[in-house]
């Protein structure tokens, strides 16, 4: 949220994402309900007046990309509406281009057979990373070490993630947000889980499209905002001032 604003208490869950013993079995949350349910959750929060910071990180950069589509302050005010997106910050985050699906993505690059191997898909087509903690919060050697965490917190971190919709990875996007927001990306260098070659490809798809790009880098693994916390509140903290 930018300066003068109240935050509110929680964002939603995207509904292809939660914990088990809440996802219907089989699952039936889509790419299509997630972005359906950020919009209109943002939506709301400008229709208010507030002026919106938005976080996303990893799938939920895929999500967001598409959701927030004309909901950025500019097109808001063109439509005689107040408040609406000031910036987004996308964290090791997904950044696509319409028509673009993680799956294709990986698929483009070679390597969608690794997307699918890094998954367990259960029968009922839920799916979680294996080694979660490893590629999660691990930078490529010991998580521990990696991530500053105790076992224990490891754990919780671990225990506290849902499944997830796997269908979610086909989802094509439709809109695209970040060619009206003003954008920072911050890459995630020892990433297990997308590799800094992708998400410096999807940076310079970005460029490539007219869009001036703040860039940062952390020495990380995929989850900064919990192994690196207080560099990336500096890294928000800024941007926030800068976006006025």
């Amino acid at each position: 949220m930018a300066p003068g604003t109240t935050t509110p208490s929680s964002p939603p869950s995207v509904p292809t994402a939660t914990k088990s013993s809440h996802q219907p079995c089989p699952p039936n949350a889509t790419f299509t309900t997630d972005s359906d349910h950020i919009h209109s959750y943002i939506e709301s929060l400008a229709d208010s007046g507030r002026r919106i910071f938005v976080l996303m990180h990893s799938y939920g950069g895929q999500v967001g990309t598409n959701a927030l589509d004309k909901l950025d302050i500019a097109s808001r005010r063109e439509r005689g509406l107040s408040g609406g997106v000031v910036h987004v910050v996308y964290m090791a985050a997904l950044a696509l281009q319409v028509g673009v699906s993680m799956y294709s993505l990986t698929e483009r690059a070679g390597r969608a057979g690794n997307l699918l191997a890094a998954q367990e898909i259960n029968e009922d087509g839920t799916s979680m990373y294996r080694n979660v903690g490893e590629r999660m919060l691990g930078a490529g050697g010991d998580v521990a070490v990696d991530s500053g965490m105790s076992e224990a917190e490891i754990k919780a971190d671990v225990d506290a993630l849902g499944t997830w919709n796997a269908q979610a990875m086909y989802g094509v996007l439709q809109r695209c947000a970040w060619r009206e927001s003003s954008v920072s990306y911050v890459k995630a260098l020892r990433d297990q889980v997308m590799p800094t070659s992708y998400q410096t490809k999807m940076i310079e798809g970005m460029c490539a499209a007219g869009r001036d790009i703040e860039v940062f880098e952390l020495d990380a693994g995929h989850s900064m905002h919990v192994t690196m916390t207080s560099e990336v509140v500096e890294i928000v903290r800024g941007t926030v001032g800068r976006s006025g």
